[in-house]
């Protein structure tokens, strides 16, 4: 992660040859990271403190889709803020796809369950890995939020979105998982897939949500 005047970013760009970064990509994940050229393809940030209800927020700003070889690369990669993280399989996480759908997916014991999905950066085509990667906006700022919290019958996550970064969010997507739920407190975070982006306004603060199960 880069930090500049405020706002974060992913790498950008190639990573110099004489970079360690680089070189310690290219020894332990050359397939995700076009052979330690874009660390950035699996941007993945945590925060230290764990939450059980929150909210938290990002203003995001997608400069360039990667065109990786790796088989990992597919229609649901995207941006996307992390809920109750326990570790790298367990884990919620909702936000946008480069196929132009919304989503809200659950990881549990390294397992992915897609909670709900719907198209909303909408096109007549339809993707296509090599010749239409992408149908998310380019060098356009606008919001994610997220709500997660516990219910008597599971917990909820709610997805909300900002599309023209005028701080006037829209709920676009909620769902109830009440299938064996990740209910403990965890990090908060962010996501991205194979891409360079900027983003600014990352908060996370608890919600007062009846916990009750």
């Amino acid at each position: 992660m880069l930090l500049s005047n405020g706002r974060g970013s992913t790498l950008l760009g190639d990573t110099p040859s004489s970079s360690k970064w680089r070189l310690l990509y290219q020894k332990t994940n050359p397939r995700d990271t076009d052979d330690g050229l874009h660390p950035q393809n699996i941007f993945r940030l945590l925060t230290r403190h764990k939450w059980k209800n929150s909210e938290q927020s990002i203003d995001i700003n997608i400069k360039k889709i990667y065109k990786s070889a790796s088989e990992n690369r597919n229609e649901s990669n995207g941006v996307f803020l992390l809920g109750r993280y326990q570790n790298a399989d367990n884990l919620y996480y909702a936000g946008l796809r480069v196929d132009g759908n919304i989503a809200i997916k659950k990881k549990k014991n390294a397992l992915y369950t897609i909670l709900a999905v719907q198209p909303y950066f909408s096109s007549a085509q339809s993707y296509d890995r090599i010749n239409r990667p992408n149908f998310l906006p380019i060098n356009t700022w606008m919001g994610i939020k997220m709500q997660i919290y516990t219910t008597p019958n599971g917990v909820e996550i709610v997805l909300f979105l900002d599309k023209n970064n005028t701080n006037e969010w829209k709920e676009v997507l909620r769902v109830q998982d009440n299938n064996d739920p990740i209910l403990g407190a965890g990090s908060g975070g962010v996501r991205a897939d194979f891409m360079d982006f900027e983003f600014d306004n990352f908060q996370v603060q608890g919600i007062d949500k009846d916990t009750n199960l």
